[in-house]
């Protein structure tokens, strides 16, 4: 990376800045409705991001004549009684105008339940990865070229670092089309006064990596929530708890891995939703919430294994006909508690009583290991509201298929199906750790887990990651999951 002093960049960017307002692209314009300045700043942040070009108009909800036949229309839906007006004058235009309707969870349900399917209209709750608007707006424009492009960087607006003392992701600065040079570090110590210096040369942005850029968004929905409504303030990661328990280290490493592996940004938002639903859970007992604390604390094997193998398992939930959301909340639980009751590395490693590693263990830590499932499951067993189930995810955690695992020696046929789901999500996580979360890897295990995952609920939980990561065998195996459950309505175990 160029190593260039302040004012060396500075007038570089002078002598460029007339090359860069040249750059432009054919795109529909998007016009925001949206009450909330707040909000209407954040929507601006997400499609300047990526589109450094787009035309983006905001305006009130009285201002449908700012509508014309080359928008795309965000309308935010807190206000029903203004924004049904907007949306009916798009869709019934003579040149039919698409629309995405905005809002928080309560918001979205109500809006889907007004309107039927329409081929222009979408819905996008604010809580939600920024790819997602992405891959809608990219719908509803002449982008899609541009979109299969790789992205590599995104643009910040400038005034999201004034307050900002450490950077959690590298920053740099754009020199030119396709140039950039880095100006700060992750984890950087920075004040005001590194900030200001752009400003004084009107600077309006700098960017960051198109993977950092979801960790940005996420930050600033954070500083927004005191301004939206009560109902939303448990839809993202970003809460009170979750800092407390994973640090931003590691949420950003599991975000570089569940990228890196390719889950559906519905099936992460999915998991978002149970994790915060467990937060809340364990939160109602301080002593439980604080063994957590002290066994999840930083980046080491157990809390990004953990952290991970929430997000596995309820993705491969999800493609499985127990998709239900109390069954996301127990294997969320699940995942967070099953090495509780473990005090090192070693002992977490360890899958069955027959590898080399458990049995050069001390009697003490082969009891630790081979009760750890009985441990975990007593603990959880306190906490009020905690669904049945998830004592019967712990206590089966290490079973195996053909019934040599521990503590019980049950096989495939005495397996609870979220148990299975969580099994071969363990496995796959595990997996996913020592190969550096390489998806191609990923493929050949599961390949080779189907040809041992025959029957009963293993068989399902096989089929299930097959569809998560789209293997030779997922088409077939949707049609014959289709086939088999018509008529059946998913619930709760």
């Amino acid at each position: 990376m160029w190593k260039l002093s302040l004012n060396n960049i500075l007038a570089w960017v002078d002598k460029e800045i007339g090359y860069i307002n040249k750059i432009g692209i054919n795109l529909r314009s998007i016009i925001i409705f949206n009450q909330d300045q707040s909000l209407v700043e954040y929507y601006n942040s997400i499609i300047r991001g990526l589109y450094d070009d787009a035309t983006l108009t905001n305006a009130q909800n009285d201002q449908i004549e700012e509508i014309n036949g080359n928008n795309v229309v965000l309308i935010n839906y807190d206000a029903p009684h203004s924004a049904e007006p907007i949306i009916k004058y798009c869709l019934e235009n003579a040149t039919k105008i698409p629309c995405i309707i905005t809002g928080n969870s309560q918001e979205i349900i109500a809006a889907k339940k007004k309107y039927k399917s329409h081929g222009l209209l979408d819905y996008f709750n604010h809580e939600e990865n920024v790819e997602i608007i992405w891959q809608k707006i990219n719908r509803f424009t002449n982008l899609n070229q541009r979109s299969l492009q790789k992205k590599e960087y995104c643009k910040v607006n400038l005034s999201f670092f004034f307050s900002t003392k450490t950077v959690f992701c590298d920053i740099y600065l754009r020199m030119g089309e396709m140039k950039y040079v880095k100006i700060f570090n992750r984890y950087d110590k920075i004040d005001f006064k590194d900030i200001k210096k752009y400003d004084q040369r009107n600077i309006q942005y700098l960017y960051v990596r198109e993977r950092d850029f979801s960790l940005i968004m996420k930050k600033l929905v954070k500083e927004l929530r005191p301004l939206m409504d009560s109902d939303s303030q448990s839809l993202t990661l970003e809460n009170k708890s979750l800092s407390s328990v994973f640090s931003m280290q590691l949420q950003e490493t599991v975000s570089e891995s569940i990228q890196k592996i390719g889950l559906s940004g519905e099936a992460i938002e999915m998991t978002n939703l149970a994790i915060n639903s467990t937060l809340d859970l364990i939160q109602k007992d301080l002593e439980i919430f604080q063994v957590l604390q002290d066994i999840i604390k930083g980046k080491n094997y157990i809390s990004e294994h953990s952290f991970l193998l929430t997000y596995i398992s309820c993705s491969l939930l999800k493609e499985s006909p127990y998709s239900h959301p109390d069954n996301h909340l127990a294997l969320s639980v699940a995942a967070f508690f099953h090495d509780i009751a473990l005090d090192s590395e070693e002992k977490a490693k360890i899958q069955n009583l027959y590898e080399y590693q458990f049995k050069t263990l001390g009697i003490e830590d082969q009891e630790d290991v081979i009760n750890h499932p009985q441990k975990a499951s007593n603990l959880v067993a306190n906490i009020v509201g905690m669904p049945e189930v998830v004592q019967t995810i712990l206590i089966q955690h290490h079973e195996q298929y053909d019934g040599t695992g521990f503590p019980n020696g049950i096989d495939y046929k005495r397996i609870n199906p979220l148990s299975a789901i969580f099994s071969v999500a363990h496995e796959l996580s595990i997996y996913l750790y020592d190969s550096g979360h390489n998806r191609e890897n990923v493929l050949d295990i599961i390949n080779e887990l189907s040809k041992k995952y025959l029957r009963g609920n293993f068989k399902m939980a096989i089929e299930a990651a097959q569809k998560v990561f789209h293997t030779t065998h997922a088409a077939s195996v949707e049609e014959e999951v289709q086939n088999s459950s018509l008529g059946c309505t998913k619930k709760a175990v």
